[in-house]
């Protein structure tokens, strides 16, 4: 199946079904599955992917659910972000919420766009960039689905450039 494929039946399953919650999940393992798996992407734009801190964090979520979530955030990561980029990955605890942050230095969105990013099929005009346009609207689902938000805003707000993504879950 194609990744246009792949990202549909994933699109659809999200809306069919209420997943159940599974146990909690430990966010550095699903760090090292996301990147093991999109090392090559990374590798052909010498991207470097580093994981933040050391304390992992077990989140209340299915492990699907927040594979897919992280995995659909890096892939955007590495199609935005510049060759010989940085994308960071964290998780931390920040009064009473944990927080997945993806960042990277890439062209950031603009906060014109930022409701719209997140539509099915929508894609930011002008950035040449290939994709289905479901990856971020497939990030939202889960984000709704487990009752958790998403800020996103730029790496570095001086220069308006970049983009981090923050997932926030209740602890």
């Amino acid at each position: 199946a194609s990744d246009f494929q792949n990202q549909l039946i994933t699109y659809a399953r999200l809306h069919d079904s209420d997943h159940p919650k599974g146990k909690s999940v430990a966010v550095l393992s699903i760090f090292r599955r996301v990147i093991e798996d999109m090392i090559p992407l990374a590798e052909e734009k010498n991207i470097n992917i580093s994981v933040i801190g050391y304390d992992d964090i077990l989140i209340d979520v299915s492990e699907l659910d927040l594979l897919l979530l992280v995995k659909n955030l890096v892939d955007n990561a590495i199609r935005f972000t510049p060759q010989n980029g940085k994308i960071k990955l964290s998780i931390f605890y920040w009064y009473g919420q944990y927080i997945i942050e993806v960042s990277d230095n890439g062209p950031g969105i603009a906060e014109t766009e930022r409701e719209m990013v997140f539509e099915p099929y929508y894609r930011i005009p002008g950035n040449g960039q290939t994709g289905t346009g479901l990856g971020l609207s497939i990030v939202k689902n889960i984000v709704i689905r487990n009752r958790a938000n998403i800020q996103i805003k730029y790496t570095d707000e001086v220069a308006k450039t970049g983009l981090t993504v923050w997932v926030i879950f209740s602890s």
